[in-house]
């Protein structure tokens, strides 16, 4: 798909004057760290995401000294996967993996890193079962991640028939209402439809599954009834925030729970419509995919930090994960609004650094001092210097943002 580089920024010269400034400021932050700040070796929680930004700014910046110190970060990373057997994708060995995947294919480091990944994909295999067997399908934590991280090794026979394993017991474990499917979920709530811990996660691993052909036709069924049910989930209230609630409709009332959900990348319409886009993308469906449109336009008329329940800025929950979604957006449709949106919410991350004792003024929730990707200043770093970098940053897969 045409890609349009450059332009994002184009005409906003005080605003690119900022932006460089505070990744600036963020790098420098980063180059004081030692191992007594980040002791997390993970990918959206440590130091293997840390390095991810400091690989990409050397290479914006052409200058090895930022990748010297990216290197020093990933030994540590590689190093604590030996005594650290959790395989979850936030924070565990498949993120890790897949960070070192990451800069093989990108190349900052050596293609013979990939002996460093190879000997996991049996742990990694392993874990996926368990997990799906236990009904974790979960792409932070569980099932869902690790399988995702597991389609970049297909190529391996053994990994490839773990995977049709692994859609075999979404299969079998699927739960049909009114001939659609849904899954229970462990985190949040039985029905989530979330990105992060739901079904909009679980949807964009189908998708990225059947682009590969595994388990068709099989897949393609959980993909297409699975959809239907996200669909069926749409709030039929048109005083209402969202269109899609954080949890499926079935389970509460508005006396009960609140259905509105947030503006952010974890939960709520932009994971929702991300997997709607995904899908109508890899079917050829234009209907979905003009819904996905439409849930994206009116996503970028929520402008209300506080309606929105929009209270940092981080990937997870926060604007520099709103301007990274509507910035991938643009960029595949070429729709002002989304241009107009993307910076929108790129300006309003500027404004959230306003904590004199947070890290360079950012604080995770307004709370907590945060250095990783997904909560913290790498992620940060990492949606700035996408605007910035006239290069194509491939790391936004990394997020299911592919």
């Amino acid at each position: 798909m045409l890609r349009m580089k450059g332009l994002l920024l184009s005409q906003k010269v005080e605003l690119t004057r900022l932006l460089q400034l505070k990744l600036d400021d963020i790098i420098q932050y980063l180059l004081n760290v030692n191992d007594e700040h980040c002791t997390s070796p993970g990918l959206l929680t440590g130091n293997a995401g840390i390095a991810v930004l400091l690989f990409h700014y050397s290479k914006y910046k052409e200058d090895e000294l930022y990748a010297d110190k990216a290197m020093e970060f990933l030994s540590r990373s590689v190093d604590g996967m030996n005594d650290y057997f959790y395989p979850a994708f936030c924070g565990g060995i498949s993120g890790i993996c897949s960070a070192v995947l990451h800069l093989v294919n990108e190349g900052f480091i050596d293609q013979e890193n990939i002996e460093l990944i190879e000997k996991f994909d049996n742990y990694l295999c392993e874990q996926a079962l368990f997990e799906s067997s236990n009904n974790y399908f979960d792409f932070l934590h569980g099932s869902i991640g690790v399988s995702n991280y597991l389609l970049r090794r297909s190529a391996k026979i053994s990994v490839l028939e773990v995977l049709k394993q692994v859609v075999e017991i979404l299969n079998y474990s699927k739960i049909i209402v009114n001939d659609t499917y849904t899954w229970e979920y462990k985190i949040g709530n039985k029905y989530n439809i979330g990105l992060a811990h739901g079904m909009s996660g679980t949807s964009l691993f189908l998708s990225n599954a059947c682009k590969l052909g595994i388990c068709d036709p099989v897949i393609s069924q959980l993909l297409e009834k699975s959809t239907w049910f996200i669909l069926s989930q749409e709030i039929k209230n048109n005083n209402s925030i969202s269109l899609f609630p954080t949890f499926a409709l079935p389970q509460y009332t508005f006396r009960q729970y609140p259905v509105e959900s947030r503006l952010g990348w974890c939960y709520g319409d932009l994971g929702v419509a991300l997997a709607l886009w995904k899908y109508s993308q890899v079917t050829k469906n234009t209907v979905v995919g003009n819904k996905a449109i439409e849930i994206f336009k009116f996503s970028a008329n929520r402008k209300d930090l506080e309606d929105n329940y929009v209270i940092d800025a981080s990937i997870c929950h926060g604007t520099a994960g709103i301007a990274l979604i509507f910035k991938k957006m643009y960029q595949e449709t070429h729709l002002d609004i989304f241009r107009e949106t993307s910076l929108y919410w790129l300006s309003e991350t500027l404004n959230m650094s306003k904590y004199e004792d947070g890290i360079v003024g950012y604080k995770s929730d307004g709370e907590k001092k945060s250095l990783d990707l997904l909560n913290g200043v790498a992620g940060i770093g990492l949606v700035i210097l996408s605007f910035l970098s006239e290069q194509d940053m491939s790391w936004e897969d990394l997020l299911l943002l592919d």
